[in-house]
């Protein structure tokens, strides 16, 4: 709908209008001189509409800015139609009201969209933004004098509604600067308001005139369909011109994207290689200087050159599938699927990779079930992952640290646990952990000094084989987890006790031994290993709980009588934790109340000291 399409009354309406009386017709002529400008207001409300959207989208999310850009939209069409009936209608003064109305109701909505501007697309960090916005708004309020000016109570409920809520928010951001801004939008009201107020006195007198004045209105009313009529042709250039500018922009655009596209994979395949093929440049290293240094028939001997033989065909692999250029280009890595046996992969991997643990000081312990854990994958890529993580616990723990390295069976995965007590990782880079060349502040040392490809390449290859990896940190300097989960192989997953590895009645169990008479943990722990299970030592409260984050026993021994936080605080910090742990109090408190208050704490059984040994054994089956 154009605004050439709107006509003026006829002569004969007019006549019949002037016999009800000059008031109503200058009404009638009012309301139709709003709905003569509406296709020109809902034109240039969308040219603005647009151009602020665009431009405030560098500040505020896409969400934010489309979602008022579709209200902004939806309104338009809305008072389109609008006039489009009206059109369609015939008018009279005994409806005219009516449709007076209608127009101030769509004014209001119209009023409200732009007035939500200031609430929705207003960026409190950009200043420059701000004044954009406030330029906008009084552009339309200002442009929509002339045309909403007829009616003088539609024009302001819209200069209010789309002004005053962004001088209020000027206001509320109580500065200096703010405060002048909201003046300068109030002044600037009170002068649209007053200026509008005067068009429309002028108006008014003009449509009073015209019918006492039957000519000279009759040549106005021509006068002004030549302005509309340069007006609409203003507009379809400017429309032509705006079409023509989102063309060579968009092509622009493309030409530029596609530029960064393939400066990107150019510096993602570089970053590849190099990272790939140090990966195993270490191991290989660490066994050149131990042949080096040491009898080249012993033990240690063989165990280098098994290192470098497995090392290097492994690069030789590695040379293999860079080569394949079409594989980089297309984002795709082939893998070389078997049955493979990850107990047997963590062991010689974490053998490759013990000797930088001990160059650096980090205590590195494994935690593997004692049957085989099989899954469908890749030797080498799936020895990359675990060399990754392994790495970036050394090089992440300080001197003294520890990190773990644990097997389990979880349902129908195979989980590689990779744990350390460094520098732990702040919660705000989880999101973009895994993301490929995240490095310097914004990982916190956790890829500082490297590429930051390292973790991409472990969630990437483990997405590969159907898996996924999380991490879990308490933040700075409180260690981390990364936990990597694998499909088991079909008969691992049909025939095995999915808990079998945890809790199955002859599995290997992880204890806590916790106790601060040093004689008393020690020998507790090593009947605990001649029965068959792995298990750490605490001599104190504190480090028991910083020690069931480290290992996630499946069952603690507990003195309750402990320096630090009793035996009960550390049953009650456990618990709050985990409810699949299990809990046994070990202690010479051993009265009724003792073991009704250990139940309370958290405790699922109470043994006197000295304990039983079968007694112990019974409750680790």
């Amino acid at each position: 709908m154009t605004e050439s399409n709107i006509t003026l009354p006829s002569d004969a309406t007019e006549a019949r209008f002037g016999r009800t009386g000059i008031a109503e017709s200058v009404l009638a002529e009012q309301v139709k001189l709003l709905y003569a400008n509406l296709p020109v207001s809902q034109a240039v409300a969308m040219v603005n509409g647009v151009v602020l959207a665009i431009v405030q989208s560098s500040v505020i999310e896409a969400p934010q800015v489309l979602s008022w850009l579709a209200c902004l939209v939806l309104t338009t069409i809305c008072r389109g139609l609008l006039g489009f009936r009206f059109t369609r209608s015939a008018a009279s003064v005994e409806n005219i009201a009516r449709w007076r109305v209608y127009f101030l109701a769509g004014a209001a909505a119209s009023a409200l969209v732009w007035g939500a501007a200031a609430l929705v697309l207003y960026p409190p960090e950009s200043v420059v933004h701000q004044v954009f916005i406030a330029f906008v708004l009084g552009g339309m309020v200002a442009g929509s004098m002339t045309l909403l000016a007829p009616v003088f109570p539609v024009f302001v409920v819209f200069a209010l509604g789309a002004l005053v809520p962004i001088i209020v928010r000027f206001v509320f951001a109580f500065d200096d600067i703010h405060f002048a801004m909201a003046g300068m939008g109030a002044v600037f009201l009170f002068a649209m308001l007053a200026i509008g107020k005067r068009i429309h006195a002028t108006i008014d007198q003009s449509l009073r005139l015209r019918f006492e004045n039957r000519d000279l209105i009759t040549y106005l009313t021509s006068e002004k369909a030549q302005v509309d009529s340069i007006n609409a042709s203003l507009l379809a250039t400017q429309e032509e011109l705006r079409k023509s500018n989102e063309a060579l922009e968009t092509r622009v655009a493309e030409r530029t994207a596609a530029l960064q596209e393939l400066d990107r994979r150019k510096d993602e395949f570089l970053a590849m290689l190099s990272h790939e093929l140090r990966n195993p440049l270490a191991p290989i290293r660490n066994s050149i200087y131990i042949l080096n240094r040491i009898d080249a028939g012993g033990e240690q001997a063989r165990h280098a050159i098994e290192v470098i033989e497995r090392q290097t065909r492994h690069v030789t692999r590695l040379v293999d599938d860079l080569l394949d250029v079409t594989r980089i280009a297309r984002g795709k890595i082939k893998l070389r699927c078997e049955r493979l046996n990850l107990t047997d992969l963590i062991a010689r991997t974490v053998e490759d990779h013990s000797s930088i643990f001990k160059r650096l000081g980090v205590a590195l312990t494994m935690d593997l079930p004692p049957t085989a854990v099989h899954t469908n994958a890749d030797e080498t890529r799936m020895a990359q992952v675990i060399g990754n993580l392994l790495q970036n616990a050394a090089k992440f723990t300080t001197q003294a640290g520890q990190a773990t390295i644990a097997l389990r069976v979880v349902g129908s995965c195979a989980e590689i646990r990779v744990s350390d007590t460094g520098a732990g990782i702040d919660t705000e880079l989880f999101p973009v952990l895994f993301h490929p060349f995240i490095q310097g502040s914004r990982t916190l040392a956790r890829t500082e000094g490297g590429i930051g490809l390292g973790l991409a390449l472990v969630k990437g290859i483990t997405e590969l084989h159907g898996g996924t990896v999380r991490v879990e940190s308490g933040g700075p300097n409180r260690g981390s987890t990364f936990i990597v989960c694998l499909p088991l192989a079909a008969s691992d997953a049909a025939h095995d006790d999915p808990g079998a590895s945890v809790h199955g009645k002859n599995s290997s169990r992880r204890v806590l031994v916790v106790d601060d008479n040093r004689d008393a943990a020690d020998s507790l722990a090593q009947l605990v290993e001649m029965f068959g299970h792995s298990v750490a030592v605490a001599y104190d409260g504190p480090s028991a709980i910083v020690k069931a984050h480290d290992v996630a026993p499946d069952v603690v021994l507990c003195d309750l009588g402990l320096p630090g936080m009793s035996g009960y605080d550390v049953a009650r910090k456990l618990r709050a934790e985990r409810n699949d742990i299990r809990l046994i109090a070990v202690s010479g408190y051993a009265q009724p109340e003792d073991i009704t208050k250990a139940t309370g704490a958290g405790f699922d059984g109470h043994v006197a000291k000295p304990p039983d040994p079968e007694e112990v054994r019974r409750l680790l089956l």
